[in-house]
């Protein structure tokens, strides 16, 4: 499985992250096992951007 991670907030990348194979995207910053645990978790390609 792929997580994107990233300094930048989602919406800059939020049409790419739609359409490529990863699971889900966290801003850098939230970051933790936690994150992780709930990206994976959440079935679909959706992510945590704290950033804002």
């Amino acid at each position: 499985m792929i997580i994107l991670i990233s300094t930048h907030s989602l919406e800059d990348f939020e049409e790419l992250v739609a359409i490529s194979p990863a699971h889900g995207f966290l801003h850098k910053s939230a970051l933790s096992a936690r994150a992780i645990r709930e990206v994976l978790g959440d079935g679909g390609t959706t992510g945590t951007d704290t950033s804002t």
